[in-house]
């Protein structure tokens, strides 16, 4: 059976991937609004909780879904850290390891869709890692701060850490998944 594209969930993750051009183009445009890109991205993660809660309670869950939808979250923050360290508010090194780790996990869920056939539900490690991870990059959006200082060093070095023990965790769940997805595949090559 054919599944549906434009269900409620993925218009929204539809509308989540429109809104990070339109970030970045307020983020710039006018640094002395910031609060209207913290309302951009504000709007964009509040719509990831409802298209979320959509797409499980009225059964709406798609492939398609499971990979747009840590795709826009995904470039979101991607493009919300890249703008931080262009206006000099973080650091080019948290930038760069968080986007290798965001684009690691980013073909890693497509490829796991297209050949394990499983996705990795969200965890309590991931979901900590993102809420932490909005709190400091919202206040940094409004209020930039000097990298130096204390208190954004050890907010990013909290960030930071938990980020990669999140992406080490779910990096154990997908080679076990793809373990168990080879041994199958070979005893069903072998009783042919």
């Amino acid at each position: 059976m054919k599944e549906k594209f434009f269900t409620a969930p993925n218009i929204i993750t539809l509308f989540r991937l429109i809104l990070v051009p339109v970030y970045a183009a307020v983020y710039f445009a006018l640094p002395h609004m910031r609060w209207l890109a913290l309302l951009c991205f504000l709007v964009a993660c509040l719509s990831d909780v409802v298209d979320g809660y959509i797409a499980r309670k009225y059964n709406l869950i798609s492939k398609i879904g499971t990979v747009l939808d840590p795709l826009a979250d995904k470039l979101m923050y991607i493009t919300v850290v890249c703008g931080l360290v262009i206006s000099g508010t973080i650091n080019f090194w948290f930038f760069l390891i968080y986007a290798v780790k965001e684009l690691v996990m980013i073909v890693g869920a497509a490829v796991m869709i297209k050949g394990i056939k499983e996705v990795i539900p969200a965890k309590w490690y991931g979901k900590l890692s993102t809420a932490l991870f909005f709190v400091v990059i919202s206040v940094s959006i409004v209020y930039p701060s000097n990298w130096d200082t204390l208190w954004i060093n050890l907010a990013y070095l909290a960030v930071l850490l938990l980020a990669i023990y999140a992406f080490v965790r779910y990096g154990l769940i997908y080679l076990s998944l793809y373990k168990k997805n080879s041994e199958a595949k070979s005893e069903a090559s072998e009783e042919k």
